[in-house]
C-alpha cells in the first residue's frame, strides 16, 4: 500500500464509529501535524494533507470549521483545496479568515466568490494584502460603500484604468472614497482630473443648497478681489514672507495646546498679526498665500470664511477686522459683520474654503468636515 493509502486507511479506521468528537479531534491533530512541518513539506506531501484535511473538515461542526480557517489563514503553504473550500463557505465566520489573509487563494477562487457571495465576503477580499485588476474590477461593480471604501484605501489593490474610472464615479457621493483615491499614488492623470471635477461639483451643490444659488458667484468674486488687492499691495503690511516666519512658531504652539480664541486675540492686541494669520492657516489647512489674500481683501467676506472655517469665535473675527482697519470698525460695519458672522456656519465656511482651494490649490484642498 502506498504512503498515501496507508495514512488514509489509518484515518478512516479512527473515524469508523462516526463519532463527531473523534472526527474533530482527528482534524485538529492532523492540522497541527501539518502546520508543524509545512515549511519542510514538498508538493506531494502537501497534497496528501490537503485531501485528508478536506475530507475531515466536510460536514463537521461549525465551530471547528471556523477554527480551521483561523489556523490556516496566514500559512503561506496552506493546503490549497482546503483553503478554497473554506473561502467558499456561505458563512463569513468560516470564509472570512482565509479570504482576507490566505496567500494560496488564486484569482479563480476569488472571482467566483466576488461574483456569487455576500458583501461580507467581498469586504474580506477587499482587505487582502494584494489584489489583481481582474478581481478588483468585479468587486468595484458589486461592492457596497463599505467594500469600496476598504478597497480604495488598500494600497495593495491594483486597478485597471476602467476600474479606476468606475470607482471614481461611485465616489461621487462618498467623501471617504474620494479621500482614499486622492491619497493613492497610482491613479491615472485623467482619472485624477475627473476626481477633482467631481469633488468640485459636490462642493458646488452643497454650497448652493445651504447658501442659495447666488452664493458661488459672490464667493468667487470676493476671492478675485482679494487676489487683486494682494497683487496691488505695495506698502509694508503683512505679506506672505511675513507669515512664513510664523508657521513654525504656530505649529509648536498648536502641539502645546495654546491655539484658541483668547490666544489669537492676545496676539492681535500685541501686534503679532503674522502669528494670528499663521494660526488660521494651520487650523484650516489653507496655504498661507490664500490666508494673506483673505486678510488683504477689500471686503471682509474672505476673512470671514477663513475665521469661521478655523472655528474661531466672534472675538477673533472682530479683532482681525480691527487690526486690518487699524482701528475699531464703525458701528454700522460691526453690526453688519456680526450679522454675517452669525449666518455663516462653521460647516458652510469649511465647504466654501474647500471649494476655493479646489480651484486654486487642488492638491492641498482639505477634506470636508
Amino acid at each position: 500500500m502506498s504512503a498515501v493509502g496507508s495514512f488514509d486507511a489509518e484515518l478512516e479506521e479512527s473515524l469508523n464509529g462516526g463519532d463527531p468528537r473523534r472526527r474533530s479531534e482527528a482534524l485538529r491533530n492532523v492540522t497541527s501535524l501539518f502546520l508543524g512541518q509545512a515549511r519542510r513539506l514538498g508538493p506531494a506531501h502537501i497534497d496528501v494533507f490537503d485531501e485528508v484535511i478536506l475530507r475531515l473538515a466536510r460536514d463537521i461542526e461549525f465551530k471547528f470549521r471556523v477554527e480551521l480557517s483561523e489556523r490556516l489563514a496566514a500559512e503561506p503553504v496552506a493546503p490549497p483545496k482546503c483553503a478554497g473550500n473554506l473561502a467558499l463557505d456561505p458563512s463569513i465566520e468560516v470564509a472570512g479568515p482565509v479570504l482576507a489573509r490566505s496567500p494560496v487563494l488564486g484569482d479563480e477562487v476569488l472571482l467566483e466568490i466576488a461574483k456569487t457571495r455576500t458583501q461580507e465576503h467581498m469586504l474580506a477580499i477587499a482587505r487582502r494584502p494584494t489584489l489583481s485588476e481582474i478581481v478588483t474590477a468585479v468587486v468595484v461593480q458589486r461592492g457596497d460603500d463599505r467594500v469600496l471604501r476598504t478597497m480604495s484605501s488598500n494600497n495593495g489593490a491594483r486597478f485597471s484604468e476602467e476600474g479606476f474610472a468606475e470607482l471614481v464615479e461611485k465616489a461621487r457621493t462618498d467623501p471617504e472614497i474620494q479621500h482614499a483615491l486622492h491619497s493613492r499614488g497610482d491613479v491615472p492623470y485623467t482619472t485624477r482630473t475627473r476626481l477633482v471635477a467631481i469633488a468640485r461639483e459636490v462642493v458646488d451643490a452643497a454650497l448652493q443648497d445651504e447658501l442659495g444659488p447666488d452664493a458661488l458667484p459672490k464667493v468667487e468674486a470676493a476671492m478675485r478681489a482679494a487676489a487683486e488687492r494682494l497683487a496691488n499691495c505695495q506698502d509694508s503690511r503683512t505679506l506672505l514672507n511675513d507669515l512664513s516666519a510664523s508657521v513654525l512658531y504656530v505649529q509648536q504652539a498648536a502641539k502645546a495646546g495654546r491655539i484658541n480664541d483668547q490666544q489669537i486675540v492676545r496676539w492681535l492686541e500685541k501686534g503679532n498679526t503674522e502669528d494670528a494669520l499663521a494660526a488660521v492657516a494651520h487650523l484650516t489647512g489653507a496655504p498661507t498665500d490664500v490666508v494673506a489674500r483673505a486678510y488683504h481683501a477689500s471686503s471682509y467676506d474672505p476673512l470671514l470664511i477663513m475665521t469661521r472655517a478655523a472655528n474661531f469665535g466672534w472675538s477673533v473675527f472682530k479683532s482681525l477686522l480691527s487690526k486690518k482697519a487699524g482701528r475699531t470698525p464703525p458701528p454700522d460695519l460691526l453690526v453688519e459683520a456680526f450679522d454675517s458672522f452669525g449666518k455663516l456656519s462653521v460647516a458652510s465656511a469649511q465647504r466654501t474654503l474647500r471649494f476655493l482651494l479646489l480651484r486654486e490649490h487642488p492638491a492641498v484642498a482639505p477634506e470636508s468636515h
